[in-house]
């Protein structure tokens, strides 16, 4: 009895010496692999880094990465009809004329949108695409006019205003379909599809088993999963680099600025496409809004929604969110010019710098001023 109690002792030991022999023999042959696709959808460059065993097993979720993004991409797109698909296109198409049938990730995504346009007391709103398609125009006449675009037509965006709402907005849940009841009205979830997929593709590999990746979606959402190499936190330069996050638990970094698709007029005026649907202007308050979260589809919204409030309306927006959801984590980093820096009673700012790059690689730097919300300063490399 007693020998065989030191043998069950033995083995038993011998066991758990197996089993972390082959996890840390597993973690030491984790290697990081990256690959990038241009053209899965959303106009942007998606970006999968991932702490794997091999490069054929890196391949694969990559693959599922990607065809997860294309396949949402063709739902939500605006501006493309696809075989077989009720696009976002086709819904718009369609409006004043006949309700549309569409997948339900779509309404799933509408509902999310409207509760974001009542939290945020209606200045998020992707009902306003007749707004919205009018400054996408305007952009894409300075695109092709080495960055000069047309002075925008006020009478022409308060017509297009008269064209949005959400009381033109019918969602069925149980034919999973949309109508929309006015024909000039149009949707545009521009500014939390990309984000939405960013977190469906997460969810993806995931569950296929890469647990400790980064995702980035262009230059305006990244999510980080688990820990990278020496299970170490992720840590990111945001806002162009203006601060360093380091976070070590699963979070998505969304940023909304004026550093991309904008554009000058001829008497010099700046324009970018973060627009007000209250105003159906441009808003210019700062540089950048950076929001860290927990998921990228609610951070892809706050990040506008912040951007386009007051720096007080939005810490108070903050605060309320986070009251009302206790349970999950918000904080924000807010970028400003030199000379809009806010006073120390409101926020405080440090003075950092900004490193922007244009298509041609040229790098510039410029002196901004930045603050944190109190939650986040501690994952601040500058704080700690």
């Amino acid at each position: 009895m007693l020998e065989n109690k030191w043998f069950r002792a033995g083995l038993i030991g011998f066991v758990i010496f197996v089993i972390a022999f082959v996890q840390i023999r597993q973690a030491l042959e984790i290697e990081r692999f990256s690959n990038i696709t241009l053209t899965a959808g959303f106009n942007t460059e998606f970006r999968l880094i991932g702490l794997t065993r091999s490069k054929s097993d890196f391949d694969k979720k990559f693959e599922l990465f990607r065809s997860t993004i294309a396949d949402l991409n063709q739902h939500f797109d605006r501006y493309a009809a696809y075989e077989g698909v009720n696009s976002l296109y086709t819904v718009n198409q369609m409006a004043g004329i006949v309700p549309v049938k569409v997948d339900p990730r779509v309404i799933e995504l509408l509902k999310i949108s409207k509760e974001m346009y009542d939290l945020s007391d209606g200045i998020f709103d992707v009902t306003a695409g007749a707004i919205f398609e009018i400054w996408h125009g305007y952009r894409e006449i300075a695109k092709g006019n080495g960055g000069i675009g047309p002075t925008p037509d006020l009478e022409l965006l308060a017509e297009a205003a008269q064209c949005i709402g959400w009381d033109l907005i019918e969602i069925d849940e149980v034919n999973s379909t949309i109508f929309i009841t006015k024909s000039c009205a149009s949707l545009d979830l521009g500014g939390i599809a990309k984000g939405y997929a960013a977190d469906k593709a997460s969810q993806a590999i995931i569950e296929a088993g890469l647990t400790r990746a980064l995702i980035s979606a262009g230059l305006s959402s990244i999510n980080l999963l688990g820990l990278k190499e020496e299970n170490k936190p992720w840590n990111i330069g945001v806002a162009n680099g203006v601060e360093n996050i380091e976070m070590p638990f699963n979070v998505a970094i969304s940023t909304s600025g004026i550093d991309q698709q904008n554009y000058f007029d001829e008497q010099g005026t700046f324009y970018h496409h973060l627009i007000n649907p209250k105003t159906q202007l441009p808003t210019n308050q700062f540089r950048n809004v950076v929001v860290v979260s927990e998921d990228a589809t609610l951070g892809d919204t706050l990040s506008t929604i912040l951007f386009l409030k007051t720096l007080e309306e939005g810490q108070t927006f903050l605060a309320r969110l986070q009251e009302t959801f206790p349970d999950q984590f918000f904080g924000a980093l807010w970028v400003f010019e030199e000379d809009s820096r806010p006073s120390e009673s409101i926020l405080e700012t440090k003075q950092g710098v900004q490193k922007l790059q244009n298509e041609f690689g040229q790098v510039t730097t410029i002196n901004v001023w930045y603050g944190l919300s109190d939650n986040l300063k501690q994952y601040a490399a500058s704080y700690k």
